[in-house]
């Protein structure tokens, strides 16, 4: 499996992650734009992948911001493909 999937399960990587304010992922592959559990610490902002053929999936896009932080996070657009735009204040 390949995306981030595959990595939500390693202890070390969503520890590692943690420790960041605000992490970017781009080709998730996710299909969906539900919460991911393992960071419920964070506000989370995404953009589904976008299924290019019968192969498979291409794209999608994950932020995460630290709660501590959602004051001063505004969503500029959600509604592209594959592009998240967020203003930072």
């Amino acid at each position: 499996m390949e995306g981030l999937l595959s990595k939500l399960g390693e202890a070390e990587f969503t520890q590692y992650v943690s420790s960041f304010d605000i992490i970017c992922f781009t080709e998730t592959f996710l299909a969906f734009q539900s919460a991911l559990d393992c960071f419920a610490d964070f506000v989370q902002f995404s953009r589904p992948a976008v299924k290019l053929s019968d192969q498979g999936r291409s794209g999608g896009v994950l932020i995460l911001v630290k709660r501590t932080l959602e004051n001063f996070v505004e969503i500029i657009d959600l509604t592209l493909d594959n592009i998240v735009l967020l203003k930072l204040d």
